[in-house]
């Protein structure tokens, strides 16, 4: 859309001007003027979202690079940075680049032309121009910038396999979907039943359309339907135990917890092998916690068991 647009001010600013077409071509340093053939005019006039996967390694946010974070994404535009350094290292906490000057010193000013954050804001009210979402608590926007960082980048699904005979239905909207994930939810569901998930993967079919290493692509899911390789069943337990949550808080969470076999594959899980190996590092070191990982099924609390 956003180049149709372009396109249109473009064209008619050269035609003003009045030159032939051989002056036209000149002027332009013989280059084409656009991909042959163009895009066709989108029906609906928005902006098509892009594919979530791989969005941690796209900072700074916005069309002009002026949100330095996910999590200052998330703020209401009136909260966030008015400067900040752009940094060449990665913050893997607030998922953007590092602000601190000591890996870059190039000053980001939002008060020069060009450079506004204003604009895709998540703030309280009715929705209006430049709002798009509600404010959120500090806790819902970091779980939400924990959520970007395990968007999984190859195809695979779990998804709920039985569950009770009468499940209690869920209205749209988002706070009901906030605290449908609640740990009081889940305490209150794993405390009542077993709990069981499939486990579906999808098998790749053609090499060129079902690529492993372009996350972008996604593989149709009519010439590779998902196939059920497991059952996962959470047996009935007490997920709120205090040495069960003290053993959950030491853990880290990784794709490449596997065997040798079942590794994650490319490109996109290669980076979060470093990435989520840095962020376990960090959140272990500010809580002056040890870095350990369960061996064996009797490195788990009983608690964790009952």
């Amino acid at each position: 859309m956003f180049r149709t647009i372009e396109l249109g001010i473009f064209n008619k600013a050269v035609a003003k001007l009045g030159l032939s077409d051989a002056d036209r071509i000149s002027a332009h340093g013989y280059r084409p003027f656009d991909p042959d053939p163009p895009e066709p005019i989108p029906a609906l006039g928005a902006y098509k979202a892009n594919p979530a996967e791989g969005m941690w390694a796209s900072p700074p946010f916005l069309r002009n690079g002026s949100v330095p974070s996910l999590y200052e994404l998330l703020l209401p535009a009136g909260e966030r940075s008015k400067q900040f350094f752009v940094g060449r290292e990665f913050d893997p906490v607030k998922v953007g680049v590092d602000t601190s000057g000591n890996s870059g010193r190039f000053l980001y000013d939002t008060a020069l032309v060009g450079n506004s954050n204003a604009g895709h804001s998540f703030e309280g009210g009715p929705r209006r121009k430049g709002v798009i979402g509600p404010r959120l608590t500090e806790e819902e926007r970091w779980a939400l910038v924990e959520y970007r960082k395990s968007i999984p980048s190859q195809p695979r699904q779990i998804s709920p396999f039985g569950g009770p005979k009468d499940p209690e239905a869920i209205e749209p909207g988002e706070k009901d979907l906030i605290d449908a994930i609640t740990r009081d939810v889940m305490m209150k569901e794993v405390g009542a039943e077993d709990v069981y998930f499939e486990f579906g993967v999808q098998l790749q079919t053609d090499l060129v359309k079902m690529p492993v290493e372009d996350p972008l692509v996604i593989w149709d899911e009519v010439r590779s339907p998902f196939k059920r390789v497991a059952i996962i069943r959470i047996p009935r337990q007490n997920i709120g135990a205090k040495s069960w949550v003290e053993f959950a808080e030491s853990l880290s969470f990784t794709p490449w917890h596997s065997l040798p076999e079942h590794r994650p594959l490319g490109s996109n899980n290669r980076a979060r092998r470093v990435i989520y190996e840095a962020i376990s590092e960090f959140r272990h070191k500010m809580n002056a916690a040890p870095r350990q990982e369960p061996r064996d099924i009797r490195d788990i609390p009983r608690a964790a068991s009952q």
